[in-house]
């Protein structure tokens, strides 16, 4: 049932099916009287609530995920819940809070040879960096997961090569970033619709500010209707953000103000605080004073 819910949370676009599942799941883990599973299933309800956009819900799983784990003794358990309940205080606006955690987990990360979150860890650890400004560091943890992720490929090299283009145009580098996005949409398995998304995002950026005005629109109907049938709102508000500053780089300022204020407005259900500042934040800059 934990793998199953996995399918329908990131490949079939079924992340209200998945929490049934897991939810489901659990009962029958403390049935047995498994502590380990619980923790393990929390977590991964964790992750399937944050996919739906209720971090409420989510910070709450994670919460008792990492409770099970030290109760355990399991750092390593405590260490993967505290990774995305960084992740949630951060969409809530957290950002410190966020960090905290996220650097503690990577403590134990590094001790326990946990690569896998250790990786995506860095690759937040990045976001945090670039949101207090710091760019030379955001490209440092980026790089570092890159070297870390790229043995074994997959969706992981993907999704930092797609984070990279984006930081890299955002500071210029226009070369390195076109790269970087190519190396995003090669990287993105066949099967994982969610990493090409990612991956077309940061390509239009890229045409963006190259003035590819056809490959920025072809990029963002691609990217939207895969974000779309996947039902990740808050993926589909980071890219409606993104792309919404692509469109409005080529001219397309009605088109980026539509993008802006969807994505405001699903931000403002879920509660996903920084996000909303983001989509406001671009809203007010294509308004005349």
């Amino acid at each position: 049932m934990f793998e199953l819910a996995e399918l329908d949370r990131d490949f079939r676009g079924r992340p209200d099916i998945a929490v049934a599942e897991l939810t489901q799941a659990l009962g029958l883990a403390e049935e047995l009287g498994d502590r380990a599973l619980l923790a393990e299933g929390e977590l991964r309800l964790g992750f399937a609530l944050f996919s739906l956009g209720e971090l409420e819900r989510a910070e709450e799983a994670l919460a008792r995920s990492a409770a099970i784990g030290s109760e355990l003794g399991s750092r390593r358990e405590e260490s993967r819940a505290n990774f995305l309940r960084g992740v949630t205080a951060y969409s809530q606006g957290r950002p410190d809070e966020a960090e905290r955690l996220a650097l503690e987990a990577q403590e134990w990360f590094e001790r326990t040879g946990d690569s896998y979150f250790r990786i995506q860890n860095l690759r937040w650890l990045a976001v945090y960096a670039r949101a207090r400004g710091d760019l030379d560091e955001a490209e440092q943890r980026l790089e570092l997961a890159l070297a870390l992720a790229a043995p074994s490929g997959g969706w992981l090299v993907s999704d930092l090569n797609a984070a990279l283009a984006e930081l890299l145009v955002h500071v210029g580098r226009l070369d390195a970033a076109a790269a970087a996005a190519d190396a995003a949409l090669c990287a993105a398995p066949p099967d994982d619709p969610q990493a090409r998304a990612g991956a077309l995002v940061a390509s239009a950026c890229i045409a963006a500010a190259a003035g590819e005005a056809d490959r920025v629109r072809a990029c963002a109907r691609e990217a939207l209707e895969i974000h779309g049938r996947l039902r990740h709102p808050l993926e589909l508000a980071r890219a409606r953000i993104v792309l919404g500053e692509a469109l409005a780089r080529i001219g397309e300022d009605d088109r980026a103000s539509t993008e802006f204020r969807l994505a405001g407005q699903e931000c403002s259900r879920m509660g996903a605080t920084t996000l909303l500042e983001e989509a406001e934040a671009a809203l007010s800059s294509l308004e005349p004073p």
